[in-house]
């Protein structure tokens, strides 16, 4: 195997992430293949010393690791662009440096997957998601059955979960698909995700392979629940256009089930914060209203909307029926 060409690059992408980088390269390290992989390190300017333990890596794995440095920061669109360029085998995946996989069998198990599934253009499995600061297991997600999802079942089914996380995914190289002109729509892992699709079936399997460390600091997590319900909305928009609304009401249904998430669960820290209580029906009319008034398009509103109006109509109709 050793003189055997390598069949995936792991990208793996950090930005000061000292506490978390070297759990992150070994579970890497502890992959069982029977096949050669490479490891791209893409550092971006880390100043907490994250540098210095990849390169550690790298002096001592020279033909396993390969690092990447920059003399500035290159930011979140130029920074992990690099990790999705230049890749020279047929198969990659990308791993955020603060996260890791907790099965030594994901990768022989993905490369196998896809190999016998060629009408599937990536394989992912279910993650665990992690409180670092709470030092407890939140949940974990997607909860599918082991099996091919394509794309007519994803715009068929819009309220089935399909969302992976992007450490989970093993991709053929060839369906990477970065446009020049918004290279965002690849490089978010929600809308990757629907790319992906757009291209070929996902092959899920129903295993714990990676944990998602939610460590309350990175462009997702250290929002408050309005920020990340803005930063996925003004993303599912522009894909919603970009693809000519052909995921439209499955990108409806997921906005909805994260927005709903996030504002609850920041209202709940708000009760426990403030010492006070929150009735059930008062958190929903107000995360509801919230949501709506400041950051939902004129489609997504009318969606909210819909009971209300349903509502309304029904109870006029009574009204007229009684006054006749």
């Amino acid at each position: 195997m050793k003189n055997e060409a390598p069949v995936l690059t792991v990208n793996v992408i950090t930005y000061n992430h000292r506490p978390y980088i070297e759990k992150c390269l070994d579970s890497i390290l502890a992959q069982k293949t029977n096949f050669n992989f490479l490891i791209r390190i893409f550092d971006d300017c880390s100043t907490d010393g994250s540098t210095e333990i990849c390169q550690k890596y790298a002096e001592k794995y020279p033909d396993k690791i390969t690092l990447y440095t920059t003399n500035k920061n290159l930011g979140l669109i130029d920074g992990p662009i690099r990790a999705y360029r230049n890749i020279q085998t047929p198969y990659y995946i990308v791993i955020e440096s603060d996260d890791y996989l907790c099965s030594t069998e994901q990768f022989q198990k993905e490369f196998e997957l896809l190999e016998k599934n060629k009408e599937c253009s990536f394989c992912a499995a279910t993650t665990i998601t992690y409180s670092t600061k709470k030092q407890k297991k939140l949940g974990i997600f997607p909860e599918l059955q082991s099996g091919i999802y394509s794309k007519e079942f994803a715009v068929a089914n819009p309220y089935v979960h399909l969302m992976t996380h992007i450490s989970t995914r093993m991709v053929r190289t060839k369906c990477i698909t970065l446009n020049d002109s918004n290279p965002e729509i690849y490089l978010n892992d929600v809308t990757q995700m629907y790319e992906l699709l757009r291209q070929g079936s996902m092959c899920y399997v129903n295993e714990e392979w990676c944990v998602y460390n939610y460590t309350e600091a990175g462009i997702w997590s250290k929002n408050d629940a309005f920020g990340r319900t803005e930063y996925l909305l003004t993303r599912l928009q522009t894909y919603n256009e970009y693809t000519n609304r052909l995921f439209e009401p499955s990108l409806l249904a997921l906005f909805i089930i994260h927005a709903n998430s996030n504002v609850s669960y920041d209202m709940k820290q708000y009760e426990k914060e403030q010492h006070v209580n929150i009735s059930k029906g008062n958190r929903m009319k107000a995360k509801m209203k919230a949501i709506k008034h400041y950051f939902i398009s004129p489609f997504f509103l009318d969606v909210f909307n819909m009971p209300r109006d349903i509502g309304r109509a029904i109870r006029k109709k009574v009204k007229r029926n009684k006054g006749e």
